[in-house]
């Protein structure tokens, strides 16, 4: 399988290599090259800057997680966890590290070794991936799953902000018809 691989265009060659020798481990041909982020571009007061990893597949993004499961066996959401943390590490110090993963149809995943918990990586064992087929995934911890960017809107984003703002306000906020 192959995959083109772009770090943050701040990364160091040993830093790149570093990288290479990772996604290699995992049986992926690769090809690394330094990108600019679009997070890189935000702005990051008071918080560590970003340092990304943005692997995409020639493949659907169930390979990745097979890839990996492949190689650890029985402990494959573990492995997987260890294995971003390895990657994650390869950043310099004072920034934070993550890894999005995306396939050829735009499926995408934005994994965050630090700020996920152990669950989040368990519940990826359940995921069909046929279902989220050009979608991003985001992990909803008050819901303890994984969903589409459309479905977080709608089940975790939009009744916080009803609590915090109100109804009728969001509505108004929103340009929402409210008769």
């Amino acid at each position: 399988m192959f995959a083109d691989v772009a770090v943050v265009d701040t990364a160091s060659n040993g830093q790149l290599n570093a990288v290479e020798c990772a996604v290699r481990d995992i049986g992926f041909e690769v090809r690394v090259v330094r990108a600019r982020h679009p997070t890189q571009d935000r702005p990051h007061a008071g918080e560590a800057l970003p340092w990304v990893v943005s692997i995409v597949l020639a493949a659907p993004i169930a390979a990745f997680f097979t890839a990996i499961g492949t190689k650890a066996g029985e402990g494959a959401y573990g492995a997987l966890k260890a294995w971003l943390n390895r990657v994650a590490a390869i950043s310099d110090p004072g920034v934070y590290g993550h890894i999005e993963i995306v396939d050829e149809v735009n499926t995408r995943i934005d994994l965050r070794p630090k700020a996920l918990p152990d669950e989040a990586f368990e519940a990826l064992r359940h995921i069909d991936w046929s279902e989220f087929r050009g979608s991003e995934l985001i992990w909803a911890e008050e819901k303890g799953v994984w969903l589409d960017r459309d479905s977080y809107a709608e089940k975790v984003a939009r009744p916080y902000l009803e609590r915090v703002l109100g109804r009728d306000k969001l509505q108004r906020i929103l340009g929402e018809d409210t008769t």
